[in-house]
């Protein structure tokens, strides 16, 4: 009995662009309740990601119906009573997310005391930092909208100017699991502070890409049954891979698991037996889920299974071509449309066994390719996923 070997190599979806995703403070899930000290955001986006906001701290020094939601962002304004003092909002986003990017306003500094002592009636001071899980992370942020109006020291905003409400953009670059924003007064200040405050604007970010790098998705026709074998370069946070089947390349069902490498700059080799394929085509795709539970899925392969011995396996390569291989020596290939309308224009021989069909025109979501054998007809559906 002759057996095909069916290879396809593939990266999964998540390589993609990224879409961008943004919490309003103001509108998302009804808004910011005044003087809340805590609010968790729901399904923020595509793919759905919860935002929890908790502030922390001298939160007795929030004046009244603070913090709220304002034209840009959530507001903090303060009557700290100790110039030690300070708040802390820390902002956790599940699952992690990318490239997460805020604008923080208002970091100036009060005019000088009454008295004669040299020191001002406030100067806000934040601290930005950031985690992806366990590591820290570091922001850049940049300089004032309005020259001299604060300092920037690594990721810590000084005031140094009085009353010209500046920005300064915040940016994390890389997968974001946390954001803490420490809100304190600078050096030489009054002992008992005078009204201050800032705005945390809307937060922006991108999804976060899958961290696995899925190089092959082979399937391995035999007698009884079918092995698949996929490949990983690198891993970050992987929990599992599921196998789903198909008949339809539509329709899965999950037929099992293999526990995954965790985290790994390794190349990693995974097997899996299907012990009960279907006779005639079987679709094989990939389930692959992280430990905070977000996942992602493969392009389907396609895996012909016949008990009398001829195997063949095709799939889209291009628009317009597929890359059939058969155990059939002289494999006479047609392609239709679900119409039944001929769309193979040329077979172009590449080795002992492969083939390419160049197609014409450009198929549309589902073909039907057919190959014609000393036993009869095999047909299979491919589907169209460029």
């Amino acid at each position: 009995m002759r057996h095909l070997l069916v290879i396809c190599v593939l990266v999964l979806a998540s390589a993609g662009k990224m879409i961008a995703q943004d919490l309003d403070f103001a509108t998302a899930d009804g808004g910011w309740e005044p003087g809340a000290l805590s609010k968790t955001y729901t399904g923020i986006g595509s793919p759905a990601t919860s935002v929890s906001v908790v502030i922390t701290g001298t939160t007795s020094g929030f004046q009244a119906n603070q913090p709220n939601d304002n034209a840009n962002g959530l507001g903090q304004n303060m009557n700290f009573t100790s110039n030690a003092q300070c708040i802390t909002t820390t902002i956790t986003f599940s699952p992690s997310v990318s490239n997460v990017s805020f604008l923080i306003r208002d970091v100036d500094r009060g005019a000088l005391a009454a008295g004669g002592s040299g020191a001002y009636n406030y100067v806000d001071q934040v601290t930005v930092t950031g985690q992806n899980g366990a590591t820290a992370l570091a922001p850049a942020i940049g300089a004032p909208s309005v020259a001299g109006a604060n300092t920037v020291v690594g990721n810590v905003i000084t005031g140094a100017n009085n009353n010209v409400s500046p920005v300064n953009a915040i940016s994390f670059s890389g997968v974001v699991t946390q954001v803490v924003i420490q809100y304190c007064n600078g050096p030489n200040v009054i002992a008992n502070p005078g009204n201050q405050g800032i705005t945390i604007g809307d937060v922006s970010w991108e999804a976060a890409p899958l961290p696995v790098r899925l190089v092959s998705f082979r399937g391995f026709p035999g007698k009884d049954r079918i092995v698949l074998s996929w490949e990983t370069v690198f891993e970050e946070n992987s929990e599992r891979f599921e196998i789903e089947r198909s008949r339809d390349a539509l329709s899965f069902e999950r037929i099992g698991q293999q526990p995954a490498a965790g985290t790994t700059h390794r190349r990693q080799l995974y097997t899996f037996t299907d012990e009960h394929p279907q006779s005639g085509t079987n679709y094989y795709r990939l389930r692959q889920v992280d430990f905070d539970g977000r996942f992602e899925k493969t392009k389907p392969i396609a895996v012909e299974y016949r008990p009398d011995g001829t195997y063949w396996n095709a799939y889209l390569a291009a628009p317009q071509v597929v890359l059939a291989e058969t155990s059939e020596p002289n494999p006479d290939f047609r392609v239709i449309s679900v119409a039944g309308l001929p769309l193979l224009s040329r077979v172009e021989k590449v080795d002992q066994n492969r083939y390419h069909l160049h197609l014409s025109p450009t198929p549309n979501r589902l073909i039907i390719l057919q190959l014609l054998t000393k036993n009869g007809l095999i047909s299979k559906k491919i589907l169209n996923t460029f």
